[in-house]
Parts: C-alpha cells; sequence; structure tokens
C-alpha cells in the first residue's frame, strides 16, 4: 500500500508535473487515483502469478527478484554516497556491469537468489568507483 502511494507520489511529482505547468490539484488527484489502481492491479497479478509457480521457498524467491532490480539502484545510491570523483560516466559504466552481470548470474549460474542483491550493488559500487579513479571526466560533463 505505502509502496503503491510513494510510486505514485514520485511519478506524479517527479515526472509529470514537470512537463505539465498548470496541472490543477483535481487532475493530478484524478491522476493519481488512476495510478494507483494500475499498481494495485499489477501488484496483485504479480502475486497471483508468483504464487502459481511451484515454488518451496517463495520468499527466497521474493528476495531474489528484489535483489535483480533493486541493487544497482542501492549500488548507485552508495556511488554517489561514498565516491565524491564518480560522475554520471561512471555511475552508468557501474550500473551497466551491474545489470549484465546479474544477468549472467541469473541465466548462467546456479547462484542463489539471496546473493543477487551483494553481486549487483558490489559490481555496480565497485565498477563506479574504480572506474573514477581511472577515468577523469571534465566539470562540465561529471555533473549528474
Amino acid at each position: 500500500d505505502s509502496s503503491m502511494h510513494s510510486i505514485t507520489t514520485a511519478v506524479s511529482n517527479d515526472y509529470v508535473k514537470r512537463f505539465k505547468d498548470n496541472w490543477a490539484e483535481a487532475d493530478q488527484l484524478k491522476f493519481a487515483r488512476i495510478l494507483v489502481a494500475i499498481l494495485g492491479v499489477l501488484g496483485t497479478a504479480a502475486a497471483i502469478l508468483l504464487s502459481q509457480q511451484d515454488n518451496e521457498h517463495l520468499f527466497d524467491k521474493l528476495i531474489g527478484y528484489i535483489g535483480l532490480i533493486g541493487s544497482p539502484l542501492a549500488g548507485l545510491f552508495l556511488l554517489g554516497l561514498f565516491a565524491p570523483k564518480a560522475g554520471r560516466l561512471h555511475a552508468w559504466l557501474g550500473v551497466s556491469c551491474s545489470v549484465l552481470a546479474l544477468l549472467y548470474a541469473k541465466m548462467a549460474t546456479d547462484l542463489v537468489g539471496l546473493l543477487y542483491g551483494l553481486v549487483g550493488i558490489g559490481i555496480c559500487f565497485g565498477v563506479g568507483f574504480l572506474s573514477s579513479l581511472i577515468i577523469s571526466t571534465s566539470a562540465k560533463s561529471n555533473n549528474a
């Protein structure tokens, strides 16, 4: 419930409102209600889909999916927090390598899904941090 509202607030304030200068409050509320309903249907459909799969450990599978989706983002957050030299290029390198490593781990190895988060965060932060030490960018293009 709270995640649907958080996503709706982020989408309406950070994306839609940016492109609509005169967006009335009534229209914002209507958009938010529609988006929450769509997210609710998608969440319910995903839960039904997961429940129909033959899984003995559904929670482990859920944590694996969260690791696949959220770990590049968490690595990017850590990169921004602990690597002051890291810029846009370094962030893109970290995220790209993290996604590729996670795809490889998911499709070509028997890695337990609980470790996807560790792999994704580690690769994103490690590649981004090391590339920020090796590849220098100009001050103008470094700002994210």
